[in-house]
Protein backbone atom coordinates (compact mmCIF):
# COMPACT_ATOMS: atom_id res chain seq x y z
CA UNK A 1 0.00 0.00 0.00
CA UNK A 2 2.98 2.52 1.31
CA UNK A 3 4.77 1.95 -2.18
CA UNK A 4 1.05 2.62 -4.27
CA UNK A 5 1.54 5.82 -2.66
CA UNK A 6 5.22 6.60 -2.31
CA UNK A 7 5.79 6.46 -6.23
CA UNK A 8 2.64 9.04 -7.29
CA UNK A 9 4.46 11.30 -4.86
CA UNK A 10 7.88 11.00 -5.82
CA UNK A 11 6.87 11.81 -9.92
CA UNK A 12 4.95 14.80 -8.34
CA UNK A 13 8.08 15.84 -6.98
CA UNK A 14 9.96 15.31 -9.45
CA UNK A 15 8.13 17.40 -12.02
CA UNK A 16 8.18 20.14 -10.09
CA UNK A 17 10.37 22.84 -11.48
CA UNK A 18 14.14 22.54 -9.96
CA UNK A 19 17.73 22.39 -11.56
CA UNK A 20 16.28 19.33 -13.39
CA UNK A 21 13.48 21.11 -15.12
CA UNK A 22 15.90 23.80 -15.72
CA UNK A 23 18.39 21.82 -17.04
CA UNK A 24 16.16 20.19 -19.80
CA UNK A 25 14.56 23.81 -20.43
CA UNK A 26 18.22 25.11 -21.48
CA UNK A 27 18.91 21.96 -23.36
CA UNK A 28 15.49 22.53 -25.35
CA UNK A 29 16.21 26.34 -25.97
CA UNK A 30 20.26 25.60 -26.51
CA UNK A 31 20.04 22.18 -28.68
CA UNK A 32 16.58 21.48 -29.75
CA UNK A 33 13.92 19.21 -28.99
CA UNK A 34 15.72 15.93 -29.64
CA UNK A 35 18.56 16.65 -27.67
CA UNK A 36 15.87 17.60 -24.63
CA UNK A 37 14.46 14.46 -24.93
CA UNK A 38 17.43 12.73 -24.99
CA UNK A 39 18.48 14.64 -21.42
CA UNK A 40 15.33 14.11 -19.92
CA UNK A 41 15.00 10.18 -20.96
CA UNK A 42 18.07 10.20 -18.99
CA UNK A 43 17.07 11.99 -15.85
CA UNK A 44 13.84 9.90 -15.73
CA UNK A 45 16.41 6.72 -15.99
CA UNK A 46 18.70 8.20 -12.97
CA UNK A 47 15.53 8.99 -10.98
CA UNK A 48 14.03 5.38 -11.32
CA UNK A 49 17.68 3.87 -10.30
CA UNK A 50 17.07 6.45 -7.70
CA UNK A 51 13.73 5.08 -6.96
CA UNK A 52 15.14 1.32 -6.43
CA UNK A 53 18.39 2.14 -4.43
CA UNK A 54 16.21 3.86 -2.08
CA UNK A 55 13.75 1.50 -1.76
CA UNK A 56 15.77 -1.26 -1.20
CA UNK A 57 18.15 0.25 1.28
CA UNK A 58 14.74 1.38 2.96
CA UNK A 59 13.42 -1.96 2.76
CA UNK A 60 17.19 -3.41 4.23
CA UNK A 61 16.77 -0.93 7.11
CA UNK A 62 13.17 -2.22 8.10
CA UNK A 63 14.45 -5.49 8.01
CA UNK A 64 17.21 -4.88 10.40
CA UNK A 65 15.52 -3.20 12.76
CA UNK A 66 12.78 -6.07 13.36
Amino acid sequence: MDALLFVPVAVAISLTPGPNNFCGLNNGIRAGVGAALIATLGRVAAFAIFLVVSAVGLGAMLLASE
